[in-house]
């Protein structure tokens, strides 16, 4: 069974409505499962690549993703 992941970030939120788990965005991003952990967890900024990677496979914008600078 897999680990759950972080919901409270905008890239968690958006993860679980998608009904991707994390491996499989993971694999269709080609983004690294610890690098998409520490992204999920919001321990880790976004690179302009992993953005680009993201957004097309969860088909949304780059706002949807990074979280807001002042809260």
């Amino acid at each position: 069974m897999a680990r759950a992941f972080n919901t409270s970030t905008k890239l968690g939120k958006l993860l679980q409505k998608s009904g991707l788990k994390k491996l499989e965005l993971g694999y269709a991003s080609g983004i690294n499962e610890r690098i998409l952990t520490e992204l999920l967890a919001g321990r880790r900024k976004f690179t302009n690549s992993e953005l680009v990677r993201l957004c097309a496979v969860l088909q949304c914008e780059a706002k949807d993703i990074e979280e807001d600078q002042n809260p």
